[in-house]
């Protein structure tokens, strides 16, 4: 998708807070969520460095694998924090 249409499809509220990152804030985190930087990488991560991408992105589901939470769980925590 190109900015002109990302803009085309944007609200007048949206496209007033574009490129205006202090003023958004900090993201709310995600429950059960573990965030994972790649400092030396850019906004593809997954395609400048796939192998190191694959290893993290593979414990993260090991990891939901091996939890004694289910997905039905996680989901249902979700809808009542909403």
């Amino acid at each position: 998708m190109t900015l002109r249409n990302m803009r085309a499809m944007s609200t007048a509220e949206t496209m007033a807070k574009i490129g205006r990152y202090p003023e958004l804030g900090e993201a709310k985190p995600i429950a059960h969520a573990t965030l994972v930087e790649f400092a030396a990488l850019g906004r593809a991560p997954q395609r400048q460095d796939p192998q190191a991408f694959q290893l993290v992105r593979l414990d993260g589901l090991a990891a939901v694998a091996n939890s004694s939470r289910t997905c039905a769980a996680i989901s249902n925590d979700r809808k009542r924090a909403a």
